[in-house]
């Protein structure tokens, strides 16, 4: 288990809080985490590309400034979804009423296809 070192100590600080965990703004969260990518080192420059009508729009930022609440619900969808788990269950965990929603963070990497076509 890959986080097995950081179970016990999380415990001890649920256990501190007598598992009262304070609550915080979405807003807040997402500066925490963004210092958080910073003191990870996630500073790399990254180029996102948008459309707005026919304008193109590139947008340069280090990778740290991107993470949000979201980055973090996509990434558990993708992981879960990579790992077979049901589409319906996924759908449970994270409320979305439409599948069609869900659908929308399914994105086949290339592992992921080339994994599928080997089984044939």
């Amino acid at each position: 288990m890959p986080f097995e070192g950081y179970i016990a100590p999380a415990l001890d600080i649920l256990k501190r809080l007598d598992y009262k965990v304070p609550k915080i703004s979405n807003q807040k969260f997402n500066e925490y985490i963004k210092e958080v990518g910073k003191l990870a080192g996630l500073n790399e420059e990254i180029h996102i590309t948008r459309y707005s009508g026919k304008d193109k729009l590139i947008i340069k930022k280090e990778k740290y400034l991107f993470l949000s609440s979201h980055t973090g619900r996509r990434s558990m969808v993708t992981n879960l979804l990579s790992r077979n788990v049901p589409i319906t269950l996924i759908q449970k965990l994270t409320g979305h009423s439409d599948i069609r929603t869900l659908m929308k963070y399914e994105s086949a990497g290339t592992d992921s296809l080339i994994e599928a076509l080997n089984k044939f």
